[in-house]
């Protein structure tokens, strides 16, 4: 890759490129992560432990560079949680009028 942008001298495609590039792993790194928190572990990320989703997705959005961040997957990601949050309260107290 590096081989790449020597050859280019069109900086506006490297820097499209590059962002590109920190976005997907942005994307890769924060599902990894939510997939793991989700499943009942807990992971470490910029020197903190997370074991609640929403928390360590409200990390990134409060401890990243915003130009480089996948704010959509994020907010998707929160809302998720929100819902199945909801969800949870709902069936709860459904389940309590039986």
């Amino acid at each position: 890759m590096i081989e790449h942008y020597k050859s280019t001298h069109n900086l506006d495609s490297i820097h499209e490129q590059i962002k590109q590039s920190c976005f997907k792993q942005h994307c890769k790194i924060i599902t990894e992560h939510y997939n793991h928190i989700d499943a009942g572990r807990t992971i470490e990320h910029d020197g903190h432990k997370f074991d609640c989703t929403t928390k360590y997705l409200e990390h990134w959005k409060s401890n990243v560079d915003h130009k480089l961040l996948p704010m959509k997957h994020i907010n998707a990601a929160l809302e998720h949680e929100h819902q199945k949050h909801h969800d949870e309260i709902d069936h709860h107290h459904h389940g309590m009028e039986i």
